[in-house]
Order: structure tokens, then sequence, then C-alpha cells
């Protein structure tokens, strides 16, 4: 698979394998396509050369909406809208409190259980303004969890989360049997990064990017 942003290559001849409940690291560079690959995975970006499957379903038959049913995409700065905690983390569905708190707990955004009834009902603010940059990360992260997410791509998911926090979440993510997930990190934690099954080192080439190096 090759990828161009306006005839500037930045993919080129890529040729990568996910399998399912690997844990991938990312690194590399700035600039060197590590991003665009886990939008192009997410459906995000199309116009490729090539072929992306998922289960041996071709993208373009699957279709934008559907992968993001199956794919959990954050990104440094997550949307969030007007209203609660609560109604940030159930959108348009339901879901009871316990199943929220428990999200809440995952994601560190809470410590206890006791904690978590007023949390929900804090209000996040415009443009969520009302919680740190790292909360936010972390509020998008629970909601993921809570659709029941298995395939999760963090592009400097915790890029805004203290440092024993992020490795709290990071440890709990990296050792979920049943998560697959690809994580984009410029400053990999010494306490989480023997628990990736996997590096892929960017620029990729066709040589370094084949699927017998990841």
């Amino acid at each position: 698979m090759s990828f161009s942003y306006q005839d500037q290559p930045i993919l080129q001849d890529v040729s990568l394998t996910i399998q399912q409940g690997h844990k991938y690291l990312l690194a590399g560079p700035s600039g060197a396509g590590k991003s665009t690959l886990l939008k192009l995975m997410a459906g995000y970006l199309t116009g490729y050369q090539g072929q992306l499957v998922f289960h041996g379903q071709d993208y373009r038959a699957i279709g934008q909406a559907a992968l993001m049913d199956r794919i959990l995409y954050l990104t440094q700065t997550p949307q969030v809208i007007s209203g609660t905690v609560a109604d940030n983390l159930a959108l348009t569905a339901h879901y009871s409190a316990a199943e929220m708190i428990q999200v809440l707990r995952r994601a560190a955004l809470i410590t206890t259980d006791a904690e978590g009834p007023a949390f929900l009902k804090q209000n996040v603010g415009a443009k969520g303004t009302a919680l740190s940059g790292g909360q936010l990360q972390r509020l998008a992260l629970a909601r993921g969890l809570l659709r029941g997410y298995h395939i999760l791509l963090l592009d400097e998911g915790t890029s805004a989360v203290d440092g024993p926090t992020a490795v709290q979440i990071e440890q709990d993510l990296l050792l979920d049997p049943r998560l697959t997930l690809l994580m984009i990190s410029h400053t990999p934690h010494a306490a989480t990064a023997p628990l990736f099954d996997h590096v892929i080192q960017f620029p990729l080439t066709k040589t370094a990017g084949t699927p017998a190096s990841v």
C-alpha cells in the first residue's frame, strides 16, 4: 500500500500484517507516516494505492461507517459534546451508571466506585474546558471501552496524561488479551515498553515493513 499527500509520498510500498490480540508500538520521527497509517487503518483516509484488508474483506467494500464501528481511533485532542461526563460517555446510546463507572475507573478518571456518581454529573464545559487535556483523552478512551471496541489505535492518546497514570492505563490495555492495540508514542515508558509484542519502526520501506518484520 502507498499513500501521498498532494503528490508528496508519505507511505511507499508498505506491507504489514497486524495480528489479532497483539500489541504494536509505532516509533520514529514526526512526519514519517505514523499518524497517516493509523488514519488509513481507521478508514479516515482514502485515496491510497494498493489494498487494505480487514478480516479478509477489502476496506473499499466495508465502508468508513462500518470500520468506525469496529476500530477506535484516538487522537491527542478528542472531541466532546456540551453536557456532562455521562452525556459524553453515552452519546446516543444507553448505559447503566455501573457500566460507565467501571470504564471511568479503567481509564483512571476516578479511583473508587464511590466517586463515580458525582463525576458522571460533572459538566465538561464548552469544548471540554472544564477538564484537563489528560482527562479529555481518558474520557475518549473510556467512551471506546464502554462500547466494547477490541481494536484500539492510539495516536499519542496518553500524551497529556501524567507519567504514572499513563503507565497505569497502558499496562491495563497491554495486558488485556482481547485487545489489538497500535500505539504511537514519541516517549514510550520504560515500564510498558517490554509489554509490546512488536515495534514498527518508521519511516517504513518495502523491506523494513514486510510482514516478517512485525
